[in-house]
């Protein structure tokens, strides 16, 4: 991993609900080059044994591979309830990850078929799989984050991933360092003072939400500065889940979520700067990617802050946000951005009681 961080991949979306075509003819003329789509345990094999239901994956898969997109699957999920896999249920969660891996990673039975489908096209198989979601927040491991049960699951997904496709990389879940239930860096100082769990995973993942730059930098600086202190000088960070909602809250009624919100030109505004500030410095951080959470605004209130975050309004109409989006993916390298640290406290948000990562 020592050496340049790869190019490619670095302009990407996380879409919280259905696709369209429409969506994905919007994305590839829009210079999305990776889309963050879950792959849920129970969605396609409810119950976590018996037959597997890919057909909606492999059309989605194969609908952004047309369009010439990458797939960054996000491994989540357990049957019957919400929460990680139990200790007895980690062999089934296993054969579950390796099934999905061996039908979409490197020469898989999907890119089989696709080939014979579309000659003329490439296969895209995911280079990279996302084990879990916010692990260190117990909105998606309860009842509380476990770093040693963590370990685990990654163990079994990293033996099972690798197994399946040797050239894949595996990643952490995104981690949000103000979450409800453990700090990113204590997670992930715990999680290194694991046996052999350093070994289990290839590249990190960061959720820096905040109200701007300072606070996005200082986030990622602190996971930087904590795999050089165990060594991973060269293991990349991927952001997978960044962004600011579009409509404003007023901060007495949403408290840390007013400073994530903003109007549809403040957000586009937000975007810009934050972009050209991570592509600028990423080198220095070590930044495989960074993911916009989200594609599309939610029609349901996930989350007083996260229902508005997308790069679409409900109806699909674009805002300003996603023409600064495509403004920055379709053209050259944006210009050095520095990182002012003094415009603001670093560290701009609180511990909440419910953080703002993804709401999904």
């Amino acid at each position: 991993m020592a050496g340049e961080v790869p190019g490619g991949a670095f302009y990407g979306v996380t879409p919280d609900g259905e696709l369209t075509e429409a969506d994905i003819l919007t994305m590839d003329e829009s210079g999305v080059d990776v889309v963050r789509l879950v792959i849920s345990w129970p969605g396609l094999q409810p119950g976590g044994s018996g037959p597997i239901d890919w057909r909606g994956l492999d059309h989605r898969v194969g609908s952004l591979a047309e369009r010439g997109a990458a797939v960054l699957p996000q491994l989540i999920g357990s049957p019957g309830r919400e929460g990680p896999p139990t200790a007895g249920e980690l062999p089934e969660w296993a054969r579950f990850v390796h099934a999905a891996v061996a039908r979409y990673g490197a020469g898989g039975t999907f890119w089989q078929g696709f080939s014979a489908e579309h000659p003329d096209l490439a296969p895209r198989p995911p280079e990279v799989w996302q084990v879990w979601n916010e692990q260190n927040n117990r909105r998606f491991w309860n009842p509380e984050p476990s770093p040693e049960a963590y370990a685990k699951l990654l163990h079994a997904s990293a033996a099972a991933i690798r197994a399946a496709d040797p050239r894949a990389e595996v990643m952490l879940g995104g981690m949000y360092e103000y979450a409800a239930g453990m700090s990113a860096t204590v997670f992930l100082r715990e999680l290194y003072a694991i046996s052999g769990a350093g070994d289990d995973f290839d590249i990190a993942a960061v959720h820096p939400y905040a109200r701007g730059n300072a606070g996005i930098a200082s986030q990622i600086e602190e996971v930087r500065d904590l795999l050089n202190l165990f060594g991973e000088h060269g293991k990349d960070i991927w952001i997978t889940e960044l962004g600011w909602s579009s409509v404003p809250i007023d901060e007495s009624a949403g408290g840390v979520y007013a400073e994530l919100s903003r109007d549809e030109a403040g957000q586009a505004e937000a975007l810009e700067a934050a972009y050209e500030m991570l592509h600028a410095n990423r080198s220095r951080w070590r930044l495989r990617g960074v993911v916009w959470y989200s594609w599309r605004d939610a029609a349901e209130p996930v989350c007083i802050f996260c229902q508005h975050t997308g790069l679409l309004r409900i109806d699909g109409s674009p805002k300003p946000s996603l023409a600064a989006f495509a403004g920055l993916a379709l053209s050259a390298a944006p210009h050095e951005v520095p990182i002012d640290l003094d415009a603001g406290p670093i560290r701009v948000m609180a511990t909440t009681p419910e953080p703002p990562g993804s709401c999904r």
